[in-house]
């Protein structure tokens, strides 16, 4: 099962332990590796006219340009990890940062062929009109936009298997797998492709805590592709319509601002996500509060079901961010669930108003890079005065 989820993000227990994380808070990593990625990291920042690339919201990567060539850092990419460096651009020899060998990756010309096992890097490359060059993929039936299963249906795709398989990813021979890991990747089959002379960049998206963090991560792809300047353009045109709506929801009085309850009873407990935590944010931005807000735990705490009942009496709103189609299915699963003020009052709403019969959610994918139209849909839910016209996109009601 560990294997699993590290390979595919579709999986159920992984998009609820995503839901709630917060990022970038690495676990120890021993004293040698941090010496090494100090080492490589002064080199790069002692190169000469090195500039960094000013980020908006990401924590997990950055940019710098030097003489026509960029370096990607990133940052940590599963718990203990050593960074990643990235170097794009001809004659890279040229840098000559020896600190860097063993952990870089170099890339002489813009990318023209790779691979993928997360279903949240394919929007990136759909806003980017670059699905070209997307070439093979690992869980193609959880897979939502129409354009990709297109490719994939022209055997324009190759299938990549689930879990991954590593023969036919070395018979791809893909310039890069772009992947991601909750753990070190030698335990899994990333760890034997590293191995066998794979190149794979590693994509924390999903480790920010805010939802302009995470659509930043256009940027990182961008400059793989050699497309950092249209992924720069249609980063900030989408981030100031969402901060032109974060602004009126703020011109309302925060007494009108709904109390709003998360998640759901999992294995006896529920789960609630700290104050600095990707969908702790997005619920403020759109104009809500949680119980237990002012909580500082940056990834989540447990609560029994005993203690929201007795605590969430005042919460208007419920999104369970769960799989659920009906009321009659909540209580199916704990009858409890029927005693929650939202739910007499039908108010609940949860994110999978565009999921495909394999369990395949748009909202990890379609949401991930507009971020405005997934605060207009929480904004319409809680305050839809401000939004009379919009239609929700990944929300829905259940009845």
């Amino acid at each position: 099962m560990k294997k699993m989820v590290i390979l595919t993000l579709n999986i159920t227990l992984f998009t609820y332990l995503i839901l709630f994380t917060t990022l970038l808070v690495p676990g120890q990593a021993n004293a040698k590796v941090t010496e090494g990625q100090d080492a490589c990291l002064k080199e790069v920042l002692a190169l000469p006219g090195i500039k960094k690339v000013e980020l908006s919201h990401a924590q997990g990567f950055e940019i710098y340009s030097v003489k026509l060539k960029t370096i990607l850092r990133v940052k940590k990419p599963w718990t203990g990890a050593e960074d990643q460096f990235i170097f794009l651009g001809k004659d890279l020899n040229l840098l000559r940062i020896p600190q860097c060998k063993k952990s870089g990756l170099y890339f002489h010309k813009p990318v023209s062929k790779m691979a993928s096992i997360s279903t949240t890097h394919i929007p990136f490359l759909e806003v980017l009109e670059s699905l070209n060059i997307l070439k093979g993929f690992s869980g193609i039936h959880y897979i939502s936009s129409p354009k990709v299963k297109k490719r994939i249906s022209e055997k324009k795709i190759e299938n990549l298997g689930f879990p991954l398989n590593i023969e036919r990813v070395l018979k791809l021979r893909p310039d890069f797998l772009m992947a991601y890991s909750l753990e070190d990747p030698s335990l899994t089959g990333l760890g034997k492709l590293n191995k066998l002379g794979q190149k794979v960049v590693y994509n924390g998206e999903f480790r920010e805590n805010h939802p302009l963090g995470r659509f930043e991560w256009i940027k990182f792809l961008g400059a793989l592709i050699g497309k950092q300047k249209e992924a720069n353009e249609i980063y900030d045109k989408r981030k100031n319509e969402y901060n032109k709506l974060k602004r009126k929801v703020a011109g309302k009085n925060r007494s009108q601002f709904p109390y709003v309850l998360l998640g759901r009873n999992y294995q006896g407990s529920w789960h609630l996500p700290g104050a600095n935590t990707y969908l702790s944010k997005l619920l403020l931005d759109a104009g809500a509060r949680q119980p237990w807000s002012k909580k500082t735990s940056k990834l989540f705490f447990p609560v029994n079901f005993e203690t929201i009942l007795k605590e969430t009496k005042g919460a208007k709103f419920w999104l369970p961010q769960s799989s659920w189609n009906s009321k009659r299915e909540i209580i199916k699963e704990d009858s409890r669930y029927s005693l929650l003020v939202p739910f007499k009052s039908n108010h609940i709403y949860t994110n999978n108003k565009k999921i495909n019969a394999n369990g395949g959610n748009d909202y990890w994918e379609g949401a991930l890079v507009n971020p405005q139209l997934l605060l207009k849909d929480l904004v319409k839910i809680f305050h839809p005065d401000l939004l009379p016209s919009h239609k929700l996109q990944w929300y829905k009601k259940i009845l």
